[in-house]
């Protein structure tokens, strides 16, 4: 019985952990990579835990672990790169273009090219109209804890 609420504890703080974080994936340079490297991880260390612990027979407690895990480490690794920084710089981009979603929330883009590679960063509707007629942008960037850069953007207005 407390496995079951353990695992659901678990499960419920992943999914609210993920939701929070994912617009700072769109701002954290390379936060795809990052994505896919700690999805892989945290299901990496779920199978292991499971074959680890045997007592684990019920496999829906072992799917549970899997999908918390891979959505916890992507999620942990976002939040600490981003709260714990290194430096804070000023960086120039090339703005490559832009683009809205209206569809049922509005939501404004900004692609940047980043070492030869677009890099799509969520902004707000005001910095959306800012940069309509500009070619380049200039914006803060911090180098986060686990050294991926992450543009530093008001996106609560999203």
């Amino acid at each position: 019985m407390w496995r079951a609420i353990f695992f659901t504890i678990l499960f419920f703080s992943a999914l609210f952990l993920s939701v929070i974080e994912l617009p700072h994936f769109d701002n954290t340079i390379r936060g795809l990579s990052l994505f896919y490297k700690w999805f892989f991880i945290g299901i990496g260390t779920a199978i292991i835990l499971v074959a680890a612990i045997k007592s684990i027979r019920n496999h829906i407690l072992a799917l549970v672990l899997m999908i918390s895990l891979s959505l916890l480490f992507p999620s942990l690794f976002c939040l600490t790169n981003r709260v714990f920084y290194s430096s804070e710089r000023m960086e120039k981009f090339s703005l490559v273009s832009k683009d809205m979603q209206l569809y049922r929330v509005e939501k404004y883009f900004v692609f940047i090219e980043v070492d030869g590679r677009e890099e799509r960063l969520t902004v707000d509707r005001d910095f959306f109209k800012e940069t309509l007629l500009k070619n380049s942008i200039t914006l803060p960037v911090r180098k986060g804890y686990w050294g991926y850069d992450y543009v530093v953007l008001d996106i609560s207005c999203n």
